[in-house]
């Protein structure tokens, strides 16, 4: 299944709100563009492309995967090809796995076994750069998100 996302959704924002209040935002980073999923018998296979090169993941809050309710991937920097899984509960993440990545110009790629998904059988996956951790309403105000806010993707 392709998905895509709004493009240029992640300029610099400075201005003024309702209340006359200066409101300002330079969290935009890569701005995700397309999307990709397939799956065989055991794993689930993520794909997602930018506008731009992708920035370092070293950069913090970098393209993270976050599937059904509580799975996390790539929370973290990812380490010799390895991208983290995660649970998150109430905002405690715990590891429960590893699951492969490349990345390359303005292209991701994850490999993830089905084993470490919650209801694995029908998934619903959102993608998100720059984010502020623990704070979803951030998936409107802060780098980029896709689908943009609280709305997932279903596959």
């Amino acid at each position: 299944s392709v998905y895509k996302d709004y493009k240029n959704d992640t300029a610099p924002r400075n201005s003024v709100d309702f209340a006359g209040n200066a409101v300002a935002d330079n969290s935009g980073r890569n701005d995700i563009v397309k999307m990709k999923v397939a799956d065989d018998r055991d794993n689930y296979y993520f794909y997602v492309e930018t506008a731009d090169n992708l920035t370092s993941p070293d950069d913090g809050n970098w393209m993270t995967l976050f599937i059904n309710e509580n799975t996390v991937i790539n929370r973290t920097a990812p380490v010799n090809g390895k991208a983290t899984v995660e649970i998150n509960k109430n905002g405690t993440f715990t590891k429960i796995g590893e699951s492969d990545i490349r990345f390359e110009n303005n292209k991701l790629m994850l490999s993830v076994s089905k084993s470490l998904i919650t209801d694995a059988d029908a998934i619903s996956f959102k993608w998100a750069d720059n984010y502020v951790e623990n704070d979803v309403y951030s998936f409107y105000t802060s780098g980029d998100a896709a689908p943009y806010g609280r709305l997932c993707y279903s596959y």
